[in-house]
């Protein structure tokens, strides 16, 4: 999907607090609530998601959408999210 995610007003890429998981290494968004705010923002159900034996893939999805809107709009580079660009964050 190359398609972004329209971004609800005052959103900032640094409010969803990625952090490495020391188990998986790779990440978890600690405000879990502003993601779903998110995608209820671009008509996608948040609690009908978690149902889904696909939802955290369309939750990647989301929070890299999030990033590139964030780059394009110059924010500041988060370290986790390039790793993953780079392919060194494995998931």
């Amino acid at each position: 999907m190359e398609e972004e995610l329209e971004l609800p007003y005052g959103f900032a890429f640094e409010d969803l607090q990625l952090r490495r998981d020391p188990v998986s290494k790779g990440f978890s968004v600690m405000n879990a609530a502003l993601l779903d705010e998110v995608l209820a923002y671009n008509g996608i159900d948040p609690e009908r998601l978690r149902k889904q034996p696909f939802h955290l893939w369309v939750c990647l999805h989301a929070t890299a959408s999030c990033y590139r809107v964030h780059i394009a709009r110059g924010g500041k580079p988060n370290e986790l999210m390039e790793q993953l660009n780079a392919g060194t964050l494995h998931l």
